[in-house]
Formats: structure tokens, C-alpha cells, sequence
């Protein structure tokens, strides 16, 4: 497939092969694990978490079909500005 198989593609325009990517992100969190635990009768479970600051990371993956290339970059935020410059890249 290029970018004149579209049907209205300007044919004036140089041929571009067409790629597929497929781009997701996520959230990274620092949480307390969630799950069965014992504790002594009377006692407090202790649970670790970051306080006010939880702090977190944007992932975003990307990778082109059929080869797989393609990368994982965290960023500090997760804005417009931040998924346009990875996709960019790709």
C-alpha cells in the first residue's frame, strides 16, 4: 500500500510507502499493593505509599507491524505535546 492508493490522493504528489503503527500508553504509579496479607490479631497493617506526592510516569509504546521495531520512552507528563513528538519519531 502507498499513499496513492487513497482515493483522493494528490498523483502529482512523490509515492510514500504507507506503514502501520500501533501506538498505546499508560500511566506508571507508585501504589501499595493490593492483596490478602495476615497480620497479628490487634495490630495494624503497615502499607508503604508515597503520601501527598505521588509521583508518577507516562509510558508510551509504539511499534511498527509486521517488524516489531519500535520503543517504549517514559515522559514526566502525558500531554498533546509529549504523544506528538514520540508518534514524530516513529
Amino acid at each position: 500500500m502507498t499513499s496513492h492508493d487513497v482515493p483522493d490522493a494528490d498523483q502529482r504528489q512523490p509515492v510514500r510507502p504507507a506503514k502501520l503503527t500501533l501506538f498505546d500508553s499508560t500511566a506508571l504509579h507508585w501504589c501499595p499493593d493490593v492483596g490478602n496479607q495476615s497480620v497479628l490479631q490487634g495490630t495494624q497493617m503497615r502499607v508503604d505509599s508515597p503520601g501527598l506526592a505521588n509521583p508518577w510516569d507516562a509510558l508510551f509504546g509504539s511499534r511498527e507491524y509486521p517488524s516489531g521495531e519500535g520503543g517504549d520512552p517514559i515522559q514526566e507528563r502525558k500531554r498533546h505535546q509529549e504523544v506528538q513528538a514520540h508518534l514524530e519519531v516513529f
